[in-house]
């Protein structure tokens, strides 16, 4: 997606600054897919974090393979916000990508 200059840094301490600097980094027609895509990763990271309490953990890999399918269902249910993310995990993983009109 083009969003190289988006990692945090160091000097980075919270996730509501490094989402409105990386926020300014980024061309702004890209504003909504990051924003949404930034959601999204949160969400799923916070359910994991309850499923942990669980004594259920997951790995890393399996991780983002969830977020790569829930980028996939969110988009399957016409939210266009993720079009970009699913553009890239189509050339990524080789996943077939089917709009529907």
């Amino acid at each position: 997606m083009h969003w190289e200059a988006v990692p945090p840094s160091a000097q980075t301490y919270t996730l509501a600054e490094w989402w409105y600097g990386a926020r300014k980094r980024i061309p702004k027609h890209d504003h909504k897919y990051f924003d949404s895509l930034v959601v999204l990763v949160c969400w799923l990271l916070w359910k994991e974090r309850n499923r942990t309490f669980d004594c259920r953990v997951q790995t890393i890999d399996d991780l983002l393979s969830r977020v790569a399918e829930e980028i996939m269902s969110w988009y399957q249910a016409r939210y266009k916000q993720l079009e970009l993310a699913v553009a890239a995990l189509g050339r990524l993983t080789g996943r077939a990508t089917i709009t529907v009109k």
